[in-house]
């Protein structure tokens, strides 16, 4: 039968939408240009293939949309409009898991004229953290109550046991995106207030809150926050906060990597080098000096033992040999990162949310709703993060599919079509908000 869906991008969380797809019997493509692990998981299934697709050759990426049904991108983000540009030349429906850009945006009259639906924004934050937003907002709405304050916050991190290192951190995909994400400023609205936060002060006082079983853990805010207050429809709330939860001590060490200059995105001058030297040359000291020491003195406002125990771990004290060719800090610390912080097959990562409400009900009393979500990985098997990422995107390629979903142009899962089915099918799937007040 002719293949429905294609896959673009065989990576690290596309092993649990292959099997979703497996199990509810739809045929689809994965394309990407190393198909062995997907090939591995498809194996005898009827289902499933693969082919071999370099996404930069514009002829065969568009004859392949041109031959299926819907397009799922676990591409990088950059890829997404180019995609969609072709879908839109092929009407074709398009998911993605990531946030909408600008340019995507401006794809939403297009989509509408020709009838598709270009939904993004379908994993896990984003993803997970709208549909449930959304869905408690509406119900705590549809009985009387005024949401006063509302708090968001998701991470992915390592299970305790396998959060080993300085950082008490561990990457089961690319460091870089983290990194990158971590150089942002913050806005959010907080008691009627709206609060801009420089990227130099992001890592800054860190807020602690108790999440139960796992004790503190610290959360930092997340991007803008205050553009939510229009897409949750929450114009009236006096606080809006969107934050991303860490083990405490990340970003101390962080805080402390931006004063060191690690994460600059300039590029260091090519030259043969020591990881050393790299330290050295970021904080514009010789690498002859004691620069540990140096160090110390540049964080003085840091716990110094941390940060110097977290940049020993990845090698900056060290002689070891590297040649620059164009780099900057922020990739060599990703580099360093991918040898010495990724999560290893038998280890478990871990993905928590957390939503709180603060309420007024309609007999003018006061109240909290909390809302949780915690999810293990499998050792040797689907993270936590691949799961939550991919099974949203895939139920709501099966909705599309099955055209359940009427909805057109480029859209969030916001709305009750698509959050109340996706959501009462992950917790069929075992992933769960649980409530409390």
């Amino acid at each position: 039968m002719k293949s429905q869906i294609l896959i673009l991008g065989a990576g690290l969380v596309a092993g649990p939408m292959i099997k979703y797809f497996i199990k509810h019997q739809i045929f689809f493509t994965v394309a990407d240009l190393d198909t062995t692990k997907a090939l591995n998981i498809i194996g005898s299934s009827s289902y499933g293939k693969t082919i071999v697709l370099d996404v930069n050759n514009q002829e065969e990426l568009s004859n392949l949309i041109s031959e299926h049904e819907l397009i799922v991108s676990l591409l990088p983000y950059t890829f997404h409009v180019k995609i969609a540009a072709l879908c839109l030349l092929h009407k074709k429906m398009l998911v993605t898991t990531s946030y909408i850009s600008k340019e995507m945006a401006d794809l939403d009259a297009k989509a509408k004229e020709n009838g598709l639906i270009f939904l993004n924004e379908c994993g896990l934050d984003p993803g997970i953290d709208h549909m449930s937003v959304m869905q408690l907002r509406d119900r705590l709405t549809n009985i009387g109550y005024t949401i006063n304050e509302v708090y968001s916050y998701c991470g992915a991190l390592p299970s305790p046991e396998s959060a080993d290192n300085p950082f008490k951190y561990k990457f089961s995909w690319s460091p870089k995106g983290v990194l990158l994400a971590g150089n942002n400023d913050a806005r959010f609205k907080k008691d009627n207030e709206f609060i801009e936060i420089k990227t130099e002060n992001l890592f800054k006082n860190a807020e602690q809150i108790d999440f139960n079983q796992l004790g503190k853990l610290e959360v930092y805010p997340n991007r803008d926050s205050i553009s939510y207050l229009e897409t949750y429809n929450l114009q009236d709330c006096q606080t809006l906060i969107r934050g991303t939860f860490r083990y405490p001590g990340w970003c101390e060490i962080m805080d402390a990597f931006k004063q060191l200059n690690l994460t600059q995105t300039t590029q260091l001058k090519p030259v043969e080098t020591t990881l050393r030297g790299v330290l050295a040359s970021c904080i514009g000291i010789e690498e002859t000096s004691d620069i540990v020491n140096e160090v110390r003195k540049l964080i003085q406002d840091s716990n110094s033992d941390s940060v110097i125990n977290a940049l020993d771990y990845l090698g900056l004290f060290s002689e070891t040999k590297i040649i620059l060719n164009g780099e900057s800090p922020l990739d060599i610390l990703a580099k360093l990162m991918i040898d010495r912080m990724m999560l290893q097959p038998e280890e478990r990562d871990l993905v928590v949310m957390q939503h709180i409400f603060k309420v007024t009900s309609p007999e003018n009393l006061k109240k909290t709703f909390i809302s949780r979500l915690v999810e293990y990985g499998n050792p040797n098997g689907d993270t936590a993060i691949a799961k939550t990422v991919a099974i949203p995107a895939a139920i709501a390629s099966r909705l599309i599919l099955e055209k359940r979903i009427e909805l057109t142009g480029v859209v969030r899962p916001i709305y009750p079509e698509l959050y109340n089915p996706i959501l009462e099918e992950l917790e069929a799937e075992g992933i769960k908000l649980i409530e409390s007040n």
